[in-house]
């Protein structure tokens, strides 16, 4: 815990400008252990993620789906959290869970979440990942992608449609949450089926560092 508020003190200035466009000076006011993180809670009430490991699969991630936005989901991009990293240690966003009742920003959410399985899937084959979601109103979230790509990155074809939706039925979803999904998700693996040569590359190209099997 030492180590932590000593990285903290001396990063601290660069994190209040990092991630809330600040020059604040921020006190680090508990340190807290959820799941496999360390969770900082801020005089500003904010909170971050420290993380004493290699973030590589988490900044691999990143640009992985950044490219994904830029090619394919520019009308539904997905959510890139912020990360700040060193040779040390790393800090990165905390995502509060939060639930939003406004029905357009509720078919957003889940034309996101049929993508990003998709996306997720063509890493490895993982395709179930609600129990990785963390919901930022109409943004689906993974929390830990470290966690999900432990076993390393292997590029295959997601899941066809068929199997997918098996797997959704045990998910709570109406019936039109059901048909948007599907329809995110269909089309991610059908652009991910396409372009398999380019995304082999390119899984190597974010991946580089994470021994990457293609």
């Amino acid at each position: 815990m030492e180590n932590i508020r000593k990285e903290f003190e001396k990063h601290k200035k660069a994190i209040a400008y990092a991630f809330f466009a600040s020059e604040e000076n921020l006190e680090l006011l508990k340190i807290q252990r959820e799941d496999t993180v360390c969770v900082l809670h801020l005089s500003n009430g904010k909170k971050l993620i420290y993380e004493s490991g290699n973030m590589k699969f988490e900044k691999a991630f990143q640009k992985y789906l950044s490219w994904f936005n830029q090619n394919i989901n520019r009308n539904n991009k997905q959510y890139i959290k912020n990360v700040l990293s060193y040779d040390t240690c790393a800090f990165m966003e905390h995502v509060e869970h939060e639930n939003v009742e406004d029905p357009e920003l509720e078919k957003e959410y889940y034309a996101r979440y049929g993508s990003l399985c998709s996306i997720v899937g063509s890493l490895h084959g993982i395709s179930f990942i609600e129990k990785q979601i963390r919901r930022k109103r109409q943004y689906p979230v993974i929390e830990n992608i470290s966690e999900l790509l432990k076993r390393g990155v292997k590029f295959v074809i997601p899941l066809d449609e068929r199997q997918m939706e098996k797997k959704i039925n045990k998910e709570t979803m109406t019936s039109e949450q059901r048909d948007i999904f599907m329809e995110a998700y269909g089309k991610c693996r059908a652009f991910i089926e396409e372009n398999a040569a380019d995304i082999k590359i390119l899984i190597s190209l974010c991946f580089m560092e994470g021994k990457v099997a293609c």
